[in-house]
């Protein structure tokens, strides 16, 4: 008795039946001699078209006119991929002939025009784009075949691509034009070219030889008068040692040393003998050489102030300023 559910039942294993038939011709056809085909020792054309033999390669596509379709294995490449890398545009025009694809991608998605403009083939790609290769197409990493040739550095075929409509300012997936590829890797002529610069520099003219010019004599400088020595030096040390005869000889000789200051603290000749509580001294600046009891050193403090901090009471009250 005919149920719908038995009707149901027979309908899914017919298509079950025609699925596993499908899946078994599929496998036949891909691993048993099918059009994706075995590693490229197994296909004589693949040989024939890497060696750029065009009889041998004719040979085989009349025994056997799928060898167009044929890829090898690993690369996923075909004979025209090949033949656009390495032979002549005979051998590729014979391919063409034959019905090769032009937008047959390897594993990295590049077409036949990407590795013609990969390896510097500029008679291949003007054949690959007469016969309608797309001159902007883009593999799997976003590049054109205008990216290639910029990394190749062949001005030829960056020259012919730019001709032909290709877009100097695409980018790959990692953000990089043709420009940027040509940079990376040093290729100045194309770098000139595709700024819109001339492929070569212009020659820099040298300039012209002039007889050697005799430097005229130095004149002698002038002597600058010295100025009075700011350091302390002798007087200061004088001071420290406690000698009256040294310091009264050195102000004989040079009056300006009782202005004069050390180096360190910025004081004067006043400072220190007030310090050391020589009143002899202290007289003899003063009253003698006229030394300013208002100098300070470069913490603002005076002759009456060091004097005060040495508890030299009686310098003090000598230095002490009038209201």
């Amino acid at each position: 008795m005919n149920t719908p559910e038995s009707g149901l039942r027979k309908g899914l294993v017919l298509i079950a039946v025609l699925l596993l038939a499908f899946g078994a011709y599929h496998y036949w056809t891909t691993r048993l001699g099918g059009h994706i085909p075995l590693p490229w020792t197994d296909r004589p054309i693949i040989a024939a078209v890497k060696a750029c033999d065009s009889a041998r390669t004719a040979r085989f596509l009349r025994s056997d006119p799928r060898g167009v379709r044929y890829r090898i294995k690993k690369s996923r490449a075909t004979a025209l991929h090949w033949a656009a890398r390495k032979c002549a545009p005979s051998v590729v025009g014979l391919l063409l002939g034959q019905g090769a694809s032009l937008t047959a991608r390897d594993r990295r998605g590049a077409t036949p025009l990407h590795w013609a403009a990969a390896h510097g083939r500029p008679e291949t790609v003007r054949l690959l784009l007469d016969r309608g290769s797309r001159v902007n197409a883009r593999d799997y990493r976003g590049s054109t075949p205008l990216h290639r040739a910029a990394r190749r550095g062949d001005p030829a075929v960056v020259s012919l691509l730019l001709r032909r409509g290709a877009h100097k300012y695409a980018l790959d997936r990692r953000g990089r034009s043709p420009l940027v590829w040509a940079k990376m890797n040093h290729r100045d002529q194309v770098v000139r070219l595709l700024e819109g610069r001339p492929t070569a520099p212009k020659p820099v003219p040298r300039p012209a030889k002039t007889p050697p010019v005799t430097p005229a004599p130095a004149k002698p400088a002038l002597k600058r008068p010295v100025p009075p020595p700011v350091a302390g030096g002798g007087i200061i040390a004088a001071i420290k040692r406690g000698d009256l005869k040294a310091v009264e000889k050195i102000l004989q000789s040079n009056p300006a040393a009782v202005r004069s200051t050390d180096p360190r603290q910025r004081a004067t000749a006043l400072h220190w003998a007030a310090r050391a509580g020589k009143k002899d001294m202290v007289l003899l600046l003063l009253f003698r050489y006229n030394a300013d009891p208002r100098a300070r050193d470069k913490h603002g403090r005076t002759p009456f102030d060091w004097a005060k901090k040495a508890n030299q009471e009686d310098i003090a009250a000598l230095l002490k300023p009038s209201r």
